[in-house]
């Protein structure tokens, strides 16, 4: 998932289909115009435009004969054009499980209602979106979701989630949150793992971790030395590497 992309081909890729969905638009075509709902922002006149193409397009044309995804889609973006919450919240939960395939902007706006009433849930749905929508779309929703969320702990969880998809979010900076939550078990746990992959300061927090161990320890205390002696050789190879 940290695969390298580069960041200006696939802005190209998303200009050209949202090109080809524009040539389904002005041809009344009505899954184009509901791919291009919330692609660009309404705040502007241009995309006042927009939402105004793509709202006529669904009134004009006959969805009944188009399939049950269409036509709660469709009735989704309406209610969701006049800001009636209750009922594109209602037509979005029938799309659960649906298969929205290239709908990805809807899949999207409709976790974005789920945020408000059910955060554990949303993250779970985005979760498993991960086998059907592009790795930057789950990207964006879940640090959207970061951003919404109140509860340091699903902060928490979310940086656990976005480990695999960004640099930015590290092994070391989880453990020192669980740290100041006062979890010396867990923060134990991603300081180890990023001391194995080479993060010095966590390899010196695992080193004073386990002294603390040994001085306190009873049952254990050979078991903790050992460990002891290999992080402490590890933060020496480390140092002799930089000298």
């Amino acid at each position: 998932m940290r695969e390298k992309v580069v960041p200006e081909m696939y802005e190209i890729g998303l200009m050209i289909r949202r090109r080809l969905f524009y040539a389904g638009l002005l041809g009344g075509h009505v899954p184009s115009a509901l791919c291009l709902w919330w692609s660009f922002s309404y705040d502007t006149t241009a995309g006042q435009v927009e939402k105004e193409m793509i709202l006529r397009c669904l009134d004009d044309s006959d969805v009944t004969s188009l399939g049950p995804i269409i036509i709660t889609l469709v009735k989704a973006v309406k209610a969701d054009a006049v800001n009636d919450v209750k009922e594109a919240r209602k037509c979005f939960d029938e799309t659960e499980k649906m298969d929205l395939g290239e709908f990805d902007l809807l899949w999207k706006k409709s976790l974005e209602y789920l945020f408000a009433v059910n955060e554990d849930m949303a993250l779970v749905r985005i979760i498993q979106g991960r086998r059907w929508f592009p790795a930057p779309v789950i990207v964006q929703l879940l640090e959207e979701l970061r951003g919404y969320t109140q509860s340091e702990q699903m902060k928490l969880r979310i940086a656990i989630q976005l480990l695999a998809y960004s640099p930015k979010y590290t092994y070391k900076d989880i453990a020192l949150t669980y740290e100041k939550a006062g979890d010396e078990l867990m923060a134990r746990e991603y300081h180890e793992i990023a001391g194995a992959t080479g993060d010095k300061e966590s390899q010196e927090w695992m080193v004073g971790y386990l002294e603390r161990l040994v001085n306190g320890s009873r049952t254990r205390k050979e078991f903790h030395k050992k460990q002891l002696e290999m992080w402490k050789k590890m933060v020496g190879t480390e140092a002799k590497a930089e000298i």
